[in-house]
């Protein structure tokens, strides 16, 4: 990623954060060695993260989604993978879950949303881990399609809803 773009009110995406804003780089003393940190500050929770400027890259942190891959990101949830009849342990999906989320990689994102919408559906409700990994992915995804489409959040949010609605449909129809 290029440092000179990241300047303060650039977004980013950072894993576990979702979408956030650049405020600043500042240097940061740890034992004998100075080291640049990048600050982010999260546009959906009141949460701000140093991380090291030398590996963003590896730590997922990305630059928002092209208006061309958000419209893929929608087709992949308007054109969901169905589950299947059997499914993994909610300990092996959570962890399943939470590397595709960590790995910063947007399709990923999107198919953890879209398999626990149709868990969702299917079952009438989530588990309590299933809601807050659905709510999370959620917010992440609202957060990174209105900053990319230039709409408010509960514009992007309700497109969201409709597009999984729509996906929701096709499985049934199957």
């Amino acid at each position: 990623m290029d440092v000179e773009k990241l300047q303060p009110g650039v977004h980013l995406y950072y894993p576990g954060l979702g979408v956030g804003t650049v405020l600043g780089i500042h240097e940061v003393q740890i034992a004998e060695e100075s080291m640049k940190m990048l600050v982010l500050e999260s546009v959906s929770q009141a949460v701000k993260v140093q991380v090291p400027l030398n590996n963003i890259e590896e730590l997922g942190v990305r630059p928002l989604v092209s208006t061309t891959r958000l419209t893929k990101m929608l087709e992949l949830l308007r054109n969901p993978t169905p589950i299947p009849k059997k499914r993994a342990t909610w300990n092996r999906r959570f962890r399943t879950y939470t590397e595709k989320i960590q790995s910063g990689q947007p399709t990923a994102t999107c198919e953890v949303l879209a398999e626990l919408h149709q868990i969702r559906l299917k079952k009438g409700s989530l588990s309590f881990g299933e809601r807050r990994m659905y709510d999370k992915v959620w917010s992440f995804l609202v957060a990174e399609l209105s900053i990319v489409r230039e709409v408010d959040e509960a514009f992007a949010a309700a497109l969201l809803e409709k597009v999984l609605e729509d996906g929701t449909e096709k499985i049934q129809a199957a």
